[in-house]
């Protein structure tokens, strides 16, 4: 009798081989489109830190933590040599 359930299997990613709908992925494709888009229309070269950070939020307080470095985040753009 089959089942509508699979078992887990992890799939890793190896050097020129992605794995479709995985986060790297869909990190890397992301942050491919909008380099170009960006790079056509406004002229940016570089506009994205080298790797991302994974995390799993485990609750409210690093909820809120989280929500409130990204809000704050924005506002000490004017301050980064890198975007003055």
């Amino acid at each position: 009798m089959g089942t509508i359930y699979r078992a887990h299997t992890e799939i890793h990613e190896k050097f020129g081989k992605p794995v479709v709908g995985s986060i790297p992925t869909i990190i890397r494709t992301y942050k491919a489109a909008v380099s170009r888009i960006s790079g056509r229309t406004m002229g940016y070269k570089h506009i994205w830190h080298r790797n991302y950070w994974e995390h799993i939020i485990t609750n409210d307080r690093e909820y809120e933590s989280i929500v409130a470095y990204i809000a704050c985040n924005a506002e000490n753009w004017s301050s980064d040599p890198d975007f003055s």
